[in-house]
């Protein structure tokens, strides 16, 4: 059986909540949700992921942040 991260020839993280998402697992998380539009595009993740990610991770409060983002961009959510 193939687990979701090795989809993109990633191996598991030992600890995803203590470890945060890097930018391909976020990247990965756009594409399986199917949320690329004409509003929003692949790189408007790395955009995102950049201007929250801390040490090149996004931790549970930065996902958080950064899917608001998403969303707003995507024109679904109005700035909080």
């Amino acid at each position: 059986a193939r687990s979701a991260a090795n989809d993109m020839g990633l191996p598991p993280p030992p600890n995803a909540i203590a470890h945060g998402i890097d930018s391909a697992r976020f990247l990965k998380v756009c594409k399986d949700g199917k949320l690329f539009t004409k509003k929003f595009r692949q790189v408007d993740v790395d955009l995102i992921f950049s201007k929250y990610s801390v040490k090149r991770r996004l931790n549970l409060q930065e996902f958080q942040r950064a899917l608001v983002e998403v969303a707003v961009k995507m024109d679904v959510l109005h700035s909080p």
